[in-house]
């Protein structure tokens, strides 16, 4: 009749008042960054640029603007966000601001897609207010939203391409130098995409990852700042060893993060794993730990503020619901079962245990964003946990060796004593990319491995992620109890 005591709540008591109070600071946070970052997104009729821009609605004129953002909404078309800087017209010429967008569809797409963020364009057209009705359901126009759009062909174009485009073209110069073979310098640009994303890859290498269900390989998405934050420190933990600087391991790691989202031109995923790994970086200069809960909250909310339109696109959401798979996939649980009595056994109790968690995740992953890809694509990819599986392992392995690569090749160009050593690792560098790419080929030739399916209405995704969030609290409750009581009878033995 003896009480035992574990000196743990269950869950459904473990909430009190003022983690309520942390969860509801955190979601009026994400709030007022939309609030604060949609006066500068949508309201252009409430600022000066805004109603300068407006005054010349409907009147025909050549428009000097510089590109911002380009965004692909089908085969068909393509929406560039444009910051207006001039308008000349036969009234007379006037300075213009305000963010606008110039939706392309047809032949014209093709000619818009080679632009490139930083360009400055001019434009023979007339600035109207939005039509989503034209062009049918996809059309450019319904991603225009409440911002002017700019109709009209383009004129001329410089580029001008911001720093961080220009490190990329002097990186992939500098990979080109390297002494190679045809078989192993044909891998190159696969190499460069799956560190940095937005690299020209063959089009039949793209339709592949995109059958096999593995196209955020070629788009850099945040594991890869995870990855390689994680193979960075531990390069420079002797370092950090001896010269026992406190702030110093934070702040440095917190450039080598953020340069490497500029690298990878600020996407949507980059940004938000940059934002979580700031908030750690932060906590620790201040001597915290950060949970990850609480850095996909700041992540939001620095988004948000910086650029709702931005976070609410299909990409941002996907990262941020796929990451909060993941994160809900890796909660560790603590073991019952007893230690082996061998470093065999150890070993492969370790193996099965890498084994079912990287089937858990990608399960997990896939039941999130399914519906998200059927709202918003169409489409269905049956074998993606099956590619997934195979392919995380490798990826986890070719991207801190494609990062070393490349940092070689740029200092092979200073030093080049440093040439052999990035030559060397080349070799096996291209042959792993080789290996995933003929895996991806492989899986993308199986049947059905690209479903296209009927429109899918979007309030479906309201009850299926209320659905999953009961049956995961169900779940954890579920575990918990089992918890208590076989520590409930394991002390009473005792």
């Amino acid at each position: 009749g003896k009480r035992i005591r574990t000196g743990r709540r269950v869950p459904w008591a473990a909430r009190g008042p003022r983690r309520r109070r942390h969860w509801r600071a955190w979601a009026l946070f994400v709030a007022a960054g939309i609030a604060a970052g949609s006066g500068g997104a949508y309201g252009w009729s409430r600022t000066a640029d805004g109603r300068a821009t407006a005054a010349w609605l409907g009147q025909a004129g050549l428009w000097h603007a510089r590109v911002t953002a380009l965004r692909t909404v089908d085969a068909r078309g393509v929406v560039v966000d444009l910051a207006l800087l001039r308008v000349m017209a036969p009234q007379g010429d006037a300075v213009v601001g305000g963010a606008v967008v110039w939706p392309v569809w047809g032949r014209a797409a093709a000619q818009a897609a080679t632009l490139q963020v930083g360009d400055e364009v001019w434009l023979q057209g007339a600035l109207v207010r939005p039509s989503p009705a034209q062009g049918g359901a996809r059309a450019p126009g319904r991603a225009s939203g409440r911002r002017l759009e700019l109709r009209g062909r383009l004129a001329r174009v410089v580029h001008r391409p911001p720093p961080w485009l220009r490190a990329r073209a002097w990186l992939g110069r500098a990979l080109a130098r390297l002494p190679l073979p045809d078989s192993i310098r044909s891998e190159l640009p696969l190499c460069l995409s799956i560190v940095f994303g937005g690299e020209d890859v063959p089009r039949g290498v793209h339709d592949a990852f995109l059958r096999a269900g593995l196209l955020h390989v070629l788009a850099a998405s945040g594991a890869n700042v995870v990855l390689l934050e994680r193979a960075a420190a531990r390069g420079l933990r002797p370092l950090w060893r001896g010269v026992r600087v406190s702030w110093l391991p934070p702040a440095t790691m917190l450039a080598f993060t953020w340069g490497f989202a500029a690298l990878c031109q600020f996407s949507s995923s980059i940004v938000r794993a940059a934002w979580m790994a700031s908030y750690r970086h932060l906590a620790a200069l201040c001597g915290r730990h950060g949970a990850s809960g609480h850095a996909l909250w700041f992540a939001a909310v620095a988004m948000t503020a910086a650029d709702p339109a931005g976070l609410t696109s299909w990409s941002a959401v996907l990262s941020f619901v796929s990451t909060a798979a993941v994160m809900g996939a890796l909660t560790r649980q603590p073991s019952a079962k007893p230690a082996p009595a061998t470093r065999w056994r150890w070993l492969a109790r370790r193996t099965a245990g890498w084994a079912w968690q990287a089937v858990r995740v990608s399960v997990r992953v896939e039941a999130a964003v399914a519906p998200l890809l059927a709202v918003a694509f169409g489409q269905w990819t049956p074998w993606a946990v099956v590619a997934n599986v195979v392919a995380d392992p490798l990826l986890a392995c070719l991207l801190p060796a494609c990062a070393l690569l490349c940092a070689l090749s740029v200092l092979a160009a200073a030093f080049p004593w440093c040439t052999p050593l990035a030559a060397a690792l080349a070799w096996p560098v291209g042959l792993g990319v080789r290996a995933l790419s003929a895996w991806v080929t492989w899986l993308a030739h199986w049947p059905g491995a690209l479903v296209a399916l009927p429109p899918v209405w979007p309030g479906w995704l309201v009850p299926y992620y209320l659905l999953w969030w009961l049956l995961r609290r169900v779940g954890k409750i579920g575990r918990e109890n089992l918890r208590l009581r076989r520590r409930g009878r394991a002390q009473a033995m005792i």
